[in-house]
């Protein structure tokens, strides 16, 4: 079992081509390097397997590499000699690791990426994770186009994109030239048609050492449309839209949520200001290198919950000792509301901006702007709404940051794809989601959803071109895959989930399903005391993490004709007592009348419902009726009065 776990890091570490950096103002705290080394490295390693603490107690040294998948092979390797023993060293405040055998190094993130052996896979193609400023290997935009988009805002062809950022943003012409803000047309799907559309564009800037700055990138986004949004070229390198503008003796640096609100600043104040390549919804590590010279970051995120959250994360990834955390005032969301409404609570907000309380303390000053903003604004702090099933987000107010919810009912009811199409709508309002999906295979999940996304009426279409059109658009979704199938040791999946968290800031995991997740645990241990370890390890995450987890769970061996209930999830109390949520789909199956075959009943669909059997931040119970459509592959709240059967093959949208 060691040998093949050790072969599947192997391949697993080959596919990672690209070390994840950590900047140096963060650092893993000691006491949770030496407790993963102790309770994760050495357990793995088997029994020829130990540890020391160096001379000067900064590193752990292995007496061997933790699997093969870490060191490259040489021709030292499995000679048993002294001298190679206690090469592999650990750093203990921070966990980098560097093996002195054979020259291979990583962070904390890569150390526990290769005990994990699975790469999260992302059908994202914009993903990237690079520690370094890369040139010559991956696209740039058009020179000229690039140069020709600033000119042509001034033009008459872009009259309509300044007047919506002088007029509706209120931002002057000075400001969106030193900017390089520029005016494209672009196409974007709107339905089964595409249209031209209006757009700003956003240059994202690179600044390398002491070298000249270059623009690695656009973002493109229609003025008319907010969610018709693009970065040109795809694959290209990241970059900080704003970057230029820093002198190059700069100590401080404001950090905004969005475009609009960096130049809001810098027109408002004249301080330095840059924005997020990809907003609230993450701070890819790739960025971290071009921030690494300042002692001081203003991060300045919406005051809205999706904001607050991004200001916590993102802090931790670039040290919360040189991070401070601005809040709009007087009702204003952001920089450019407060810009709007009067340029002075620009200053007003940085001057009274305060330093990010540790992770597991809060002072109400910090909380003051979210409370005021949640008493003004209650429906925002309701949780993300679930488009497909506006009943239910009524009852559970949405799919919430740092919660654990648990989605129960009976085998073959349907569990994965009502988990499957929940995700597809977070992943349409932009969340950054993780599947790791034991049961069914990746690609036949990746076709379930790809299916529920078309909503088609006809179902997948054979014409390639179509195909191909609907499969771009689904690649564009911020969603990743645990390459894990079958039974798979928590452990694993924890370190896959913390290595998605970092890097792909990812605020939404599916884990289906629990009772996979315990099989490959200890054969001596109880599985109910394996359960409760894995739902405790799920909690912590989420909780830590800031993460919403959907946590697939069989239930008991009962009465298939009876309704589920809290006490029929499988396993002990612990389960239902963690949980924020318990979703029950509701299935049961029809009574066999006595002197009948199963294949002479009524063959009518099967009612079935939705309940929602608790709800921690509501405290609202109570069940929606649902219908299933075969071709679309989705589930469709029915109204009061309606039935599965009338509402199965016509609820198509």
């Amino acid at each position: 079992r060691l040998a093949a776990r050790a072969a599947r890091r192997r391949r697993r570490r080959r596919a990672s081509t690209a070390d994840v950096f950590v900047s140096r103002h963060t650092a893993v705290p000691r006491e949770d390097v030496d407790a993963y080394v102790k309770t994760r490295v050495l357990p793995a390693g088997g029994p020829s397997q130990a540890a020391r603490v160096d001379g000067s107690g900064a590193n752990l040294l292995l007496k061997e590499c933790p699997s093969a998948g870490f060191c490259s092979p040489t021709k030292y390797a499995g000679t048993g000699k002294p001298g190679n023993d206690y090469k592999f060293a650990i750093l203990r405040d921070g966990g980098a690791y560097f093996c002195h055998r054979c020259g291979g190094k990583g962070s904390w993130y890569d150390l526990r990426l290769g005990m994990s052996g699975a790469v999260p896979s992302s059908l994202e193609g914009e993903v990237q994770s690079t520690p370094r400023v890369r040139s010559g290997d991956t696209p740039r935009p058009d020179a000229a186009i690039a140069a020709r988009c600033p000119v042509a805002l001034f033009d008459a062809q872009g009259s309509e994109v300044k007047r919506y950022l002088n007029d509706t943003r209120g931002l002057d012409d000075t400001t969106l030239a030193v900017y390089g803000v520029g005016y494209a047309s672009r196409k974007f799907r709107d339905g089964e048609r595409w249209v031209d559309e209006p757009c700003a564009t956003f240059p994202w800037i690179q600044v390398p050492g002491d070298g000249p700055a270059s623009t690695v990138r656009l973002k493109v986004r229609s003025v008319r449309t907010k969610r018709h949004m693009r970065v040109e070229p795809a694959g290209g390198d990241w970059g900080l839209f704003g970057l230029h503008t820093v002198p190059a003796d700069a100590a401080e640096l404001v950090i905004t949520e969005g475009e609009y609100d960096a130049m809001a600043v810098y027109q408002a104040t004249g301080r330095a200001a840059v924005s997020l390549p990809n907003g609230a919804a993450s701070l890819p590590p790739a960025v971290l290198p071009l921030l690494e010279r300042f002692k001081r970051i203003f991060l300045w995120c919406d005051g809205d919950e999706a904001g607050v959250n991004a200001a916590r994360k993102f802090s931790a990834k670039l040290g919360r000792h040189r991070c401070v955390v601005v809040r709009a005032p007087d009702d204003c969301k952001d920089a450019n509301d407060c810009l709007r409404k009067d340029p002075s609570l620009v200053k007003r907000a940085l001057d009274d901006a305060g330093a990010p309380d540790h992770d597991g303390l809060v002072s109400f000053k910090e909380l003051r702007g979210q409370v005021l903003h949640e008493l003004r604004h209650p429906d925002l702090y309701v949780g993300a709404p679930l488009p497909s099933f506006p009943k239910l987000t009524g009852l559970v107010k949405g799919a919430r940051p740092g919660e654990l919810t648990l989605l129960t009912g009976p085998s073959g009811a349907g569990k994965t794809t009502l988990a499957s199409q929940i995700s597809i709508d977070l992943l349409e309002s932009g969340a950054p989601t993780l599947w790791g999906s034991f049961e069914v295979k990746n690609s036949a999940l990746a076709i379930k959803m790809l299916r529920q996304q078309a909503r088609r009426r006809d179902g997948l279409p054979n014409e390639p071109r179509l195909l191909d059109a609907l499969c771009d658009d689904f690649q564009r979704l911020p969603l990743h895959f645990m390459r894990f199938h079958a039974a798979t040791e928590v452990d694993d999946v924890v370190d896959a989930m913390e290595f998605a968290a970092y890097v792909h800031d990812v605020e939404h995991v599916v884990l289906d399903n629990l009772q996979f997740m315990t099989q490959a645990g200890p054969r001596d241990a109880s599985r109910f005391e394996a359960q409760d370890r894995a739902i405790a390890r799920f909690r912590d995450f989420a909780t830590r993490r800031g993460v919403h987890v959907v946590l697939v769970v069989h239930p008991r061996k009962e009465d298939p004709t009876q309704k589920l209930a809290l006490t029929s999830i499988y396993g002990g109390a612990k389960a239902a007592q963690e949980a924020d949520n318990v979703l029950i789909l509701q299935a049961p199956a029809q009574p066999v009348a006595p002197g009948h075959a199963s294949s002479q009943q009524s063959q009518a669909p099967i009612p079935k419902w939705v309940e929602v059997a608790k709800n921690r931040y509501a405290g609202t119970l109570g069940s929606v009726m649902m219908a299933f459509n075969d071709t679309t592959c989705r589930y469709y709240e029915l109204s009061a009065g309606a039935s599965a059967s009338s509402a199965s093959g016509a609820a198509v949208r």
